[in-house]
């Protein structure tokens, strides 16, 4: 009797500390979001072909977890395309956002040469029915295929290896990106100038803001090569 009460006391003093490493974590999260990167980043000669890019999601697409604009995935494609093109990037991701939200705003009042997407993590975590994720995935690319040359949408991130989460909550969100993932990845194949991409694992703890949840600039840089290799043009 006594070692099933040391049992039970030890399995709620380590739920309790696994709690309480969570409850820290959303607090940091909540303070790592507060500071993004949108706006609009010009680079390059004049003399060189222009180039508009439009980089649009969530908090991965804001840049929360870089340091500064240049760290962010909309910086390091300025950089990148710089040498080549006159290029703006435009930068309109904000913490939160999902497919949903996408939806709502509607088609972009502009002509992009590259739009970039990083949606669909916020669906996984937010519960978004998938009926209703399948339905806004398809607006939101009937709009953005319109509009641009190609369209690169990123996501959901592997919100299952996340260290700020607890082990209960990371089972649950193993069985639903995959889910997400799959209606993406078959809405996307019928249109022929969008790329869907998955982010892989991450590798280690060295990606990871100081919340355990967002990329740091290393992530980000990881995020941007990944987009990067996927682009058919340019």
């Amino acid at each position: 009797m006594e070692v099933v009460t040391y049992l039970g006391f030890g399995i709620l003093f380590y739920l309790c500390i696994r709690v309480a490493s969570s409850g820290y974590y959303l607090f940091r999260i909540w303070g790592v979001s507060r500071l993004t990167h949108r706006g609009t980043i010009v680079m390059g000669d004049l003399s060189n072909s222009q180039m508009k890019i439009l980089v649009h999601g969530d908090s991965v697409a804001a840049g929360v977890g870089a340091y500064t604009p240049e760290q962010t995935i909309a910086g390091l494609l300025a950089q990148h395309f710089s040498t080549t093109h006159y290029v703006t990037v435009v930068n309109k991701g904000k913490p939160g956002v999902r497919m949903i939200d996408l939806a709502n705003q509607g088609a972009p009042d502009e002509r992009y040469d590259l739009v970039v997407l990083i949606v669909s993590s916020n669906d996984v975590y937010k519960f978004t029915p998938l009926r209703r994720f399948a339905l806004a995935t398809r607006e939101v690319l009937d709009a953005y295929s319109a509009v641009a040359k190609q369209v690169v949408i990123a996501g959901p991130a592997k919100m299952s290896e996340l260290p700020a989460l607890i082990g209960g909550h990371r089972m649950i969100m193993r069985f639903r990106e995959h889910r997400y993932a799959t209606i993406l990845a078959e809405t996307c194949e019928k249109y022929s100038n969008v790329t869907h991409i998955i982010p892989y694992a991450p590798p280690g703890m060295h990606i990871f803001a100081p919340d355990k949840y967002h990329p740091n600039p290393e992530g980000h840089r990881l995020w941007f090569e990944l987009i990067l290799k996927s682009l058919s043009s340019f």
